[in-house]
C-alpha cells in the first residue's frame, strides 16, 4: 500500500520523507528470495563489465579499471572521451514482460523463468489518503524494493544493452564500458581532437 504524505508547509525545515512505504517481507518469503537467488546465480553470469551486484567488485574496483584505461590512452596520446549516464529510478523502470523475455533467452531452465514471472506480476497496489483506500491496481514495471532479487534482476534486464544484441561488435573495440549497477561510462578513445 503506498500512503499519500501530506506536504510541508512552505519553509518548514522537514526532513524528506520517503514517498512510498516499505513494506516488511514475511520470513518465509526472505528464506525463498534467497534460496530463489541461489539457483538464479547457478545460470545467469554479469556481463564482466558489470561490476555492482557481485562478489569481489567494488566501486574501487571500477574505479582503478577506469583510471588505468585512461592513463593508458594518455601515454599512447590519444584522447578520450566520456559519456556517462545515470538511470533515474532504475530499479522501478524494470518492464516485467521484457525481463522475462530476456530470462527465456538465457540458459535459465523455463520452471525457474515462471517463479521468476509469478514473483513479479503477481503485485498490486493502492493508495491510501487519509482512511480512503483506491483500487487495486497491478504493477507492470519495476522489482521489489527490499528484496534480494531486485539487483540480479535488474543486472539481467540490463545486460545486453551496451551490446545491442552484437550490432556495435566494430564499434566495440574502440569503447571501454565500465558498469557499475545502474551507472554507465562510455570511455572512446581517438588518435586525436576532432
Amino acid at each position: 500500500m503506498i500512503q499519500a504524505v501530506k506536504a510541508a508547509a512552505r519553509g518548514a525545515n522537514v526532513a524528506a520523507a520517503p514517498r512510498t512505504k516499505t513494506t516488511p517481507l514475511f520470513i518465509g518469503a526472505l528464506t525463498f528470495e534467497r534460496a530463489l537467488l541461489t539457483k538464479l546465480r547457478r545460470f545467469l553470469t554479469p556481463r564482466q563489465e558489470q561490476y555492482g551486484f557481485r562478489e569481489g567488485h567494488s566501486t574501487t574496483l571500477q574505479l582503478i579499471r577506469v583510471l588505468h584505461y585512461l592513463a593508458s590512452e594518455r601515454n599512447c596520446e590519444r584522447y578520450t572521451v566520456a559519456v556517462l549516464l545515470d538511470m533515474e529510478k532504475a530499479f522501478d523502470r524494470v518492464w516485467h514482460d521484457g525481463l522475462i523475455y530476456k530470462l527465456m533467452d538465457t540458459s535459465l531452465p523455463p520452471a525457474l523463468t515462471r517463479v521468476v514471472a509469478n514473483f513479479l506480476q503477481r503485485r498490486s497496489f493502492c493508495v491510501a489518503v487519509d482512511d480512503v483506500l483506491s483500487a487495486l491496481r497491478p504493477i507492470r514495471a519495476g522489482v521489489p524494493q527490499g528484496s534480494c532479487l531486485s539487483p540480479e534482476l535488474y543486472a539481467v534486464y540490463t545486460d545486453d544493452i551496451p551490446t545491442l544484441h552484437g550490432h556495435l561488435e566494430d564499434w566495440e573495440d574502440d569503447v571501454m564500458l565500465a558498469l557499475y549497477a545502474d551507472d554507465s561510462a562510455f570511455l572512446h578513445r581517438r588518435e586525436g581532437p576532432t
